[in-house]
């Protein structure tokens, strides 16, 4: 795997640590701070510079004409904000959350060992940390974490569902490319939705295992400064029933907004200029 690649992978797994359009805030309802006090809204927030990242890294751009691989560039950065799906995901957690779930997540989110872990999650979004976590991989190698905490982590994962917000945020975006890129095309050269999918399907294949090995690895990271029992307390805090809620809103609009975004890079796409034809 090529070292932007690797990049692309770290990036997607800081993020993981973490109806209609609600565009009406509720007033002093609370639901603001706790998305912020989570560690939601900056990890929603971060999927710009994900879709930068995997932009500069994507190989099929790179066969366009200079000027329609700036133009899919350009539809897929503008179809891709973080600032939409964050309206997503207010929306589908406001549904899920009532007045004194709010409350209970406000003074959850207060504890100084749930703001410790979270100061921990947000961390992992600074941009030295790619090069520390292949380090980190890298010391891994020689000394593997014990089996315990790997367990530890693979509870954490299935109840935040991190590998699979890692995969559907690649999912998103590869597919986005690729259509924005097949529109681009003269309409005799485009790709049937069956064949783009399964060039996409092809596409995302090569990058799952990987993926999973590098959350794995980026969990470890993260969290390497807290013991097992107080890991092991942090993975029973999702059992909390707002908890449970928050994250469940969390991942249905955050997917709505992907979906969403990835149909908007067709539209966007839409009047990109055909390349002429072969021998012309």
């Amino acid at each position: 795997m090529s070292a932007a690649s690797r990049r692309g992978l770290t990036f997607v797994a800081s993020l993981a640590l973490l109806c209609p359009i609600a565009h009406a805030h509720p007033q002093d309802d609370g639901l603001d701070q706790v998305l912020e006090a989570s560690g939601i809204t900056s990890q929603v927030l971060s999927i710009d510079g994900q879709v930068q990242q995997q932009l500069a890294t994507n190989p099929d751009l790179a066969r366009l004409p200079a000027e329609d691989a700036a133009r899919v560039r350009a539809a897929v950065a503008s179809s891709f904000k973080g600032q939409d799906i964050l309206q997503y995901v207010r929306g589908e957690v406001a549904q899920r959350l009532k007045s004194n779930d709010i409350e209970a997540l406000r003074k959850f989110y207060a504890d100084p060992f749930i703001k410790r872990v979270t100061a921990l999650e947000k961390a992992m979004e600074k941009p030295d940390v790619p090069a520390q976590v292949q380090q980190y991989a890298r010391k891994l190698q020689s000394a593997p974490a014990p089996a315990s905490r790997v367990g530890l982590i693979g509870r954490l994962d299935q109840k935040v569902g991190g590998s699979d917000f890692a995969y559907a945020i690649a999912s998103s975006s590869i597919t986005g490319m690729l259509d924005g890129i097949n529109r681009s095309l003269d309409p005799k050269h485009q790709l049937s939705p069956a064949a783009l999918d399964k060039h996409a399907e092809k596409a995302l294949a090569q990058i799952r295992q990987p993926m999973a090995n590098f959350m794995m690895v980026s969990y470890l990271y993260a969290y390497r400064s807290l013991n097992d029992d107080e890991l092991e307390r942090y993975v029973k805090a999702y059992d909390s029933p707002p908890v449970s809620k928050l994250m469940s809103g969390f991942k249905a609009g955050f997917l709505r907004g992907l979906r969403q975004s990835s149909l908007n890079v067709g539209r966007a796409v839409s009047t990109l200029r055909a390349p002429p034809p072969a021998g012309k």
